[in-house]
């Protein structure tokens, strides 16, 4: 979509293991933060499995916000979720491509 530079050589052999830093570090650098409030579909919701340590990223679809497309280990498959309450608490952070608008 152009929205980011190609894919640069130094993210090549993340690996398996999130790392919280270096991820808050690539949001940073192409993302603004927004607000639960301002996020529609198209923006990142970033959350981890434990509160205070996210990593794991999902596409916010519809549902008020709380549907989101992201890869589920247990299924095996990227899928659409509808996020429950407890799954709300796990949420650290809503993010927005820079350069994305309404028009």
């Amino acid at each position: 979509l152009g929205l980011i530079p190609s894919y640069p050589n130094r993210y090549m052999n993340y690996g398996r293991i999130p790392r919280p830093d270096f991820m808050r570090a690539r949001l940073i650098e192409f993302m603004d933060q927004i607000s639960f409030e301002e996020s529609k579909p198209g923006d990142i919701l970033w959350m981890g499995w434990r509160k205070g340590l996210p990593m794991h990223l999902g596409i916010i679809t519809d549902h008020n916000g709380r549907g989101i497309i992201h890869s589920f280990f247990q299924a095996g498959k990227v899928v659409e979720t509808v996020l429950t309450l407890d799954f709300e608490i796990l949420a650290d952070s809503y993010w927005r491509y820079r350069g994305i608008t309404d028009e």
